[in-house]
């Protein structure tokens, strides 16, 4: 973090911590009470404080997470910047541990960014690729995106992984083709994966 990204957030800081009458001191234990009651002011603070002051980013993230599906859309602003940093921190410091990849990927689905969400699940599953969640994450983001195809993709690799997977990621293809049914060619789609519950036949399970 830059000095004057730093200035930045000291910034933002002091001004929240006006917002919720906490200006004399710095009190982290009542900003603690205040966020556990949905405060999204003090939700931004902890947020804030894990980031710049604990250098603790999961913690941070957590805290924007929590105040942006409370209805704050500058969280969201936030998150972003948060997140785009990280990325490019683990791609100079070629990071190979898929989970933290995986936990990329769920963050930017969250906040809508489906197109890099796909990019983390896919490093998640170069590293390791046998980790369910990632697969139907990475599914309902190309669906999010109206890519049937990629999905489908997915769902080929995802197969043999586990039946269990298998059903789950033809569900989620049909309900999002399900969206396009006026569509001729995602009628073409939806009958070809229909076709795919019989894919274990393939992989002799």
């Amino acid at each position: 973090m830059n000095l004057l990204h730093k200035v930045f957030v000291a910034i933002i800081c002091l001004s929240l911590f006006q917002s919720v009458s906490l200006a004399s001191e710095f009190n982290i234990n009542k900003i603690k009470r205040l966020a556990a009651s949905d405060n999204v002011e003090a939700l931004k603070m902890l947020g804030e404080y894990f980031y710049l002051v604990e250098n603790n980013v999961g913690e941070s993230i957590s805290n924007y997470m929590r105040a942006f599906k409370l209805g704050d859309s500058d969280s969201r602003k936030i998150l972003k910047r948060i997140l785009d940093d990280v990325y490019r921190q683990e791609l100079d410091l070629q990071v190979t541990h898929y989970a933290k990849w995986g936990r990329m990927g769920y963050d930017y689905q969250a906040i809508g960014d489906y197109e890099m969400a796909i990019k983390c699940y896919e490093n998640s599953l170069g590293l390791r690729p046998d980790v369910p969640d990632v697969y139907i994450g990475l599914a309902a983001s190309h669906l999010q995106l109206d890519n049937p195809c990629s999905a489908q993709e997915v769902l080929q690799f995802g197969c043999q992984i586990s039946r269990d997977l298998c059903d789950v990621l033809l569900q989620m293809l049909n309900r999002g083709l399900a969206r396009q049914c006026q569509s001729n060619q995602a009628m073409k789609y939806q009958n070809r994966h229909n076709k795919q519950r019989n894919i274990f036949e393939h992989y002799g399970q």
